[in-house]
């Protein structure tokens, strides 16, 4: 896909300012008493989050490994080298390279105007609701949190906005809680993507257990179910907002419903499949098989490097 030129300045102003906070963090009066490499690394940490939010997950990534290279008693070589020989490091960057994949090509939108614009939510304020954290649970399970949770409050901003809500409405201040809470549990159901893969290889680690894949994904779906269908029945039996506005058949997201994918997108979720069926397959199969001891040699890293060159 061609990159834009206001795509290309907006890429070029996002690395100024993330370089800014990385190598110029540590001239700033220290806070208390932090040193000025100590207000580095905080810089650093800064940096890699803002580039990930507004930009990209890859290159403030790499970046960020290049900055603390530049901390007291290492160079970038070392920092390089301890890095690609970390299990937690290698998959984080091989799932950015595949979550970019899936944004790039347009997945996500896809995936939340789908679920919005279905024709048995119009008029029915809960289950338009619903849908709206249904899409933002999948956009940050397969994709990425922050790319969720900006993607879709933007987009039921806009939907309370046309519907004639005002600022201080319980209704949206409610709902954007619920697809924030829906991302954040999203964001955790697979176990090697995200949060979740970092508590599981500090497990590993430290205890020598491993995980079962199928059954974390399982255990993670169900607390989805119970964690968003509770928040959803406390909003309308206990608080209960004016919805009044919403109650007309007003079918705002029509023009969605007859959008479809594109050989990209059918592509991205063929990778998806392939990704998943690598990981989940040992923790299926009898662990004597050939097959299974192949997968679980192959690893997260290996799974992730296997989709990528494919795709």
């Amino acid at each position: 896909m061609p990159i834009t030129t206001g795509k290309k300045t907006k890429t070029l102003i996002n690395f100024a300012v993330v370089c800014l906070f990385m190598f110029g963090f540590r001239y700033l009066p220290p806070i208390g008493s932090i040193t000025p490499w100590g207000m580095q690394t905080i810089g650093i940490f800064i940096g890699v989050l803002y580039g990930w939010t507004v930009d990209s997950k890859i290159w403030p990534s790499l970046l960020g490994i290049v900055a603390l290279g530049y901390l007291p008693d290492r160079t970038v070589f070392q920092t390089l080298g301890i890095s690609f020989t970390d299990n937690l490091v290698l998959t984080t960057l091989f799932m950015f390279c595949f979550s970019a994949i899936v944004e790039e090509v347009g997945l996500s939108k896809y995936v939340a105007n789908w679920c919005i614009s279905r024709k048995f939510a119009t008029g029915k304020p809960y289950i338009m609701l619903a849908m709206f954290c249904l899409a933002a649970w999948l956009v940050s399970s397969f994709v990425n949190l922050f790319a969720s949770m900006l993607l879709l409050t933007i987009i039921f901003g806009k939907f309370c906005s046309q519907a004639g809500f005002k600022t201080g409405d319980k209704y949206p201040a409610y709902g954007t809680v619920a697809i924030v809470l829906a991302c954040t549990v999203g964001g955790g159901i697979f176990p090697f993507m995200g949060q979740s893969y970092v508590v599981n290889t500090v497990m590993e680690k430290t205890t020598g257990a491993t995980m079962n894949f199928v059954m974390f994904t399982l255990i993670q779906i169900v607390f989805s179910i119970v964690t968003m269908g509770t928040f959803l029945a406390l909003l309308k039996f206990i608080v209960k907002p004016d919805v009044s506005l919403l109650l007309r058949d007003d079918d705002r997201f029509a023009c969605y419903r007859d959008d479809k994918m594109t050989g990209a997108q059918k592509q991205a979720v063929g990778l998806i499949a392939l990704l998943m069926v690598l990981l989940f397959l040992p923790g299926i199969l009898p662990v004597s098989w050939g097959i299974t001891i192949w997968l679980k040699n192959l690893s997260v890293p290996g799974a992730a490097v296997l989709t990528l060159a494919v795709y």
